[in-house]
């Protein structure tokens, strides 16, 4: 029995974020899929009355990591309707700024002066077909580790749902709070910003069949276009001598950071 078509029942195959966002807009060259995932809350803020303040309570958080010194890049809808945001990195939680943001791209650089002093790891000119990839971040905050969590996995595409172009597929597992993360070559260089997974539930109602670690991330080569339009000094990174696992996570641990929503 073949597999039903789910075009002939809904006019996209779904995405989900690994945190709650915003969809992901239509590419230039190709129909976009449909992401969901409710937005973050976008209310106007009412000021509360003098001696009525109650303290801020965060909103959500994601993940993201050093590109330059003194910045971090997440995605767009990570901070999407955020009144503040800070990066913790280790014990160390920091003020930042958005500095720039392109919804487009799903892709928004924070500006951190706390962590001009931190080393930016190289980023790829572009991914390869099969290779090994890690995903750093900070998933299911509050649940698990306070620490970075690590996944493997591979490249399985070099396009996204509907030959997205501006996606790479791959198959290491992601959770809510990933969004935003790096995705690490076996070099500890940056070849791509975790963005989305597939809605394997409302798949499987389509075609009646779970698909697995079907994730995505943002090429190299638009964060290194969203970087050059910030006039943003980063480092070319290449494919170079493989580092063990656990190298791969001591590396990821030094860039990547959590960023927290409030």
């Amino acid at each position: 029995m073949g597999i039903p078509d789910p075009q002939a029942t809904q006019t996209a195959p779904v995405l989900r974020s690994p945190r709650p966002a915003a969809p992901l807009p239509p590419p230039a060259t190709a129909q976009a899929p449909t992401v969901r995932s409710p937005a973050p809350s976008t209310q106007p803020v009412v000021p509360p009355q003098a001696g009525t303040e109650k303290p801020t309570e965060r909103k959500g958080s994601g993940s993201g990591f050093i590109v330059s010194a003194g910045y971090v890049v997440t995605n767009e809808h990570v901070i999407s309707g955020c009144r503040k945001l800070t990066v913790r990195r280790g014990e160390g939680r920091h003020e930042a700024r958005l500095a720039r943001a392109r919804a487009s791209m799903d892709l928004a650089l924070l500006e951190v002066p706390a962590l001009k002093a931190t080393k930016a790891p190289g980023i790829r000119t572009n991914a390869l077909l099969g290779e090994d990839v890690t995903v750093a971040g900070h998933p299911l905050s509050g649940l698990l580790s306070a620490d970075i969590i690590v996944t493997s996995g591979q490249v399985n595409a070099l396009s996204g749902l509907r030959d997205d172009v501006r996606l790479l597929q791959i198959s290491a597992p992601i959770q809510p709070g990933n969004s935003g993360g790096p995705l690490v070559d076996t070099s500890g260089n940056i070849v791509g910003v975790v963005v989305s997974k597939l809605d394997a539930a409302r798949l499987q109602k389509m075609i009646g069949d779970v698909p697995q670690n079907v994730n995505f991330a943002i090429k190299p080569e638009f964060l290194r276009e969203f970087l050059g339009t910030a006039d943003v000094t980063y480092q070319t990174g290449q494919l170079g001598r493989r580092l063990e696992n656990f190298k791969i996570a001591q590396v990821a641990r030094t860039f990547t950071v959590q960023v927290e929503c409030f």
